[in-house]
């Protein structure tokens, strides 16, 4: 669903990452088997997608992702990403890419040391000029509504003369709700800060004894068994 442009800027030039994102770990299976069959119809599919992929979704520089969710588990693909995913050509192949809606809250919870996507969501505010369906972004976020207040504050300062671009109804909307946590501190409200990156907010679990919600988050997203005969291999590319 994006080009990984912090690789083609900062890593390799020739590196390339395409990404697929599916809702359920069914998905996965569907994705490999398609590629499966393509190998088997096309004489020239084999040779070109083995010298990308390997079982490790990985060779030389190509990388392929298969994406069910957040890794630290708040936000999850459902089906329907899929369903207003947008129609795409890419590399002449027609596609679907993510809406910028969803692309924006697959964002939002990649903040860690090594990398930080807060620029991301907002340029995606900004090339779109705030027009999204902010009613959509905050059922995705739901209950974890702070983490977007925080990108929009982020948003707000690097383009101070644009914060038209997030409606006025959302900034007082947001800004209530803070402002009534803030007056009315829950003794019992839960740590939160591996949410954001588990190893710099591990001596807080691990030594001072906090909750471990990430471990949480997690539980709630466990997949059903992993099929090994999914998985695309070596053998499998030549089958």
């Amino acid at each position: 669903y994006e080009i990984d442009t912090l690789a083609v800027h900062t890593e390799a030039p020739g590196n390339f990452w395409i990404s697929y994102v599916t809702p359920n770990p069914e998905g996965l299976d569907k994705v490999n088997a398609g590629i499966r069959e393509s190998l088997k119809a096309s004489p020239l599919a084999g040779p070109a997608f083995g010298s990308m992929t390997d079982s490790k979704a990985h060779r030389d520089d190509f990388y392929v992702d298969l994406i069910t969710g957040m890794s630290n588990g708040v936000i999850s693909v459902d089906d329907t990403w899929i369903e207003r995913a947008q129609p795409a050509v890419i590399i002449d192949v027609p596609t679907r890419i993510l809406a910028a809606e969803e692309l924006l809250c697959s964002k939002l919870f990649v903040t860690r040391r090594e990398r930080f996507d807060g620029a991301d969501v907002a340029h995606i505010i900004y090339a779109t000029r705030g027009k999204l369906e902010w009613e959509r972004v905050l059922a995705i976020v739901a209950e974890n509504w702070e983490i977007l207040l925080w990108s929009l504050v982020l948003f707000r300062y690097v383009y101070p003369a644009h914060s038209d671009y997030v409606p006025f109804s959302l900034w007082e909307d947001l800004l209530t709700r803070y402002m009534t946590l803030v007056s009315k501190p829950d003794p019992k409200a839960p740590f939160r800060g591996s949410l954001i990156d588990e190893n710099m907010f591990a001596i807080d679990v691990k030594e001072w004894g906090l909750e471990d919600v990430l471990a949480e988050y997690r539980a709630r997203r466990t997949p059903r068994a992993f099929d090994p005969s999914s998985m695309i291999t070596p053998e499998s590319k030549t089958a």
